[in-house]
């Protein structure tokens, strides 16, 4: 886990689930997916992109 996972979990769930936040984000299903259940940490650069494709500020995670 890295150390915001749990405010992106959160996230994921208010914004409606995986599903949903695949089709908004253009994120991939199979990534979200690894990165809500843990079995893959988003690297330290990537995760200012993913908040903002979630329509948060970059530094959230």
């Amino acid at each position: 886990m890295w150390p915001n996972w749990h405010i992106f979990t959160a996230d994921v769930d208010n914004l409606g689930g995986l599903n949903i936040v695949a089709a908004r984000s253009g994120l991939r299903l199979t990534t979200l997916t690894a990165w809500y259940d843990g079995t893959r940490i988003p690297h330290w650069i990537s995760r200012p992109g993913i908040a903002v494709a979630l329509g948060y500020p970059a530094g959230r995670y």
